[in-house]
């Protein structure tokens, strides 16, 4: 398929703002898809004002230091709560595109959809932006690239064992055709924007506010990946419970690397395993 402009000027901006230091560059590269994406009828002025609450939230809450304890934790909340309606598309105004439609991408698999989310990209480069991340993200190095390969190899390893043995996925190894355009949907917009949102921003946050409370050294890892879990209340149970598993991995890479790009990775490691080996997205009851 051929991605409109609003979706190569998406593409653009998070391949930017994860590869080069510059947050003029960044910035003005989000202003002008919005602007795209504004005249194409992918967002409305009602959802355009949502976007620029969430710029005025999150660049109050970082920029201002000085803000009370309460005034901080007060936006904090008050900045999850509008994430989480991005996250989960009840945002009105957005009109993401929808690529795939009902296709069986094997003999035992449900059908599959997927939708360009416009929405829950531009909130996650908001946050980045805003919170300086797209300035401290630092390239890959040796040990970042050992503790990546380490964490995507267990998280597989693990998941993979756990999803057969309850009957949520089985092995049906395939190269779809859709490869290219969920390659860059699920890396670009899907991987990026959940890493930025949940490890850069609450995993984060939370290690900040926890430390001054308890001397559990990954509370605030088991807790992002618990509500990660639950952000994906759509897929049912089963899928909460593995997805906050993978929230562990995914958290802990960054721990280690203190880089979004290696969390990144894991997710979309373990993803592209999942898409390529077995049934996607999940194996359909006969």
């Amino acid at each position: 398929m051929v991605l409109n402009l609003t979706y190569i000027l998406l593409t653009f901006t998070v391949s930017t703002s994860l590869f080069i230091r510059s947050k003029k560059l960044v910035l003005w590269a989000t202003v002008i898809t919005t602007a795209s994406a504004l005249l194409q009828g992918i967002i409305n002025l009602e959802s355009l004002l949502a976007i620029l609450l969430l710029f005025f939230l999150s660049y109050t809450y970082f920029a201002y230091s000085n803000l009370s304890k309460l005034v901080k934790t007060l936006l904090f909340l008050i900045i999850i709560l509008l994430i989480s309606g991005f996250l989960i598309h009840v945002i009105p105004g957005f009109s993401n595109s929808l690529v795939i439609d009902k296709v069986r991408l094997s003999p035992l698999s449900c059908p599959f959809s997927m939708y360009l989310n416009f929405d829950k990209t531009i909130a996650a480069l908001v946050i980045y932006i805003t919170s300086g991340l797209s300035m401290l993200e630092k390239p890959l190095d040796k040990k970042s690239v050992l503790y990546t390969t380490f964490y995507l190899s267990l998280c597989t390893g693990f998941v993979s064992i756990l999803g057969i043995s309850t009957g949520y996925i089985k092995f049906e190894p395939k190269l779809p055709d859709i490869l290219p355009i969920w390659v860059l949907n699920n890396l670009l917009f899907v991987c990026m924007a959940e890493e930025v949102i949940f490890r850069g921003f609450v995993q984060t946050h939370l290690k900040n506010f926890l430390n001054e409370k308890t001397n559990v050294q990954t509370i605030h890892i088991t807790i992002t990946s618990l509500i990660f879990g639950l952000a994906h209340f759509k897929g049912g149970i089963l899928y909460i419970i593995l997805a906050s598993i993978c929230g562990w991995f995914y958290g802990y890479t960054y721990e280690r690397t203190n880089r979004i790009l290696c969390a990144m990775l894991v997710h979309f490691g373990l993803n592209l395993i999942h898409l390529t080996l077995f049934t996607y997205p999940v194996l359909c009851a006969a």
